[in-house]
């Protein structure tokens, strides 16, 4: 995801989202750690996961469709000491890493 840095070197202002309504089905994405030493990502191999991209809505309707019923939502977001000990976090106080979703199975 692109970001735009203000004047201030390094400070995130905004975040750039492209295809936010492309739908993808399972597609296989490969990453390790970026923020993990060398050493510590020497001879392992790059975690594989797929990856199903909705639109936000389109993952709530889904839990509302199939009887679950929402209790809570949250966008966790750092807090300025937590940037000041690990400034790579600052983007997420621009715009959530996770949305956290509790739901629950409906009763007849």
């Amino acid at each position: 995801m692109p970001s735009s840095t203000s004047r201030q070197a390094g400070i995130t202002c905004a975040i750039e989202v492209g295809d936010y309504s492309r739908h993808t089905d399972g597609v296989i994405g490969e990453f390790l750690f970026s923020a993990a030493p060398p050493e510590a990502k020497q001879g392992l191999q790059p975690f594989k996961i797929p990856t199903f991209l909705r639109t936000l809505g389109e993952w709530l309707n889904m839990l509302v469709d199939t009887g679950f019923r929402i209790e809570r939502i949250g966008e966790p977001t750092p807090d300025d000491r937590t940037v000041k000990e690990c400034p790579a976090v600052q983007d997420a106080q621009v715009v959530a890493y996770f949305l956290h979703i509790r739901a629950r199975k409906a009763e007849d």
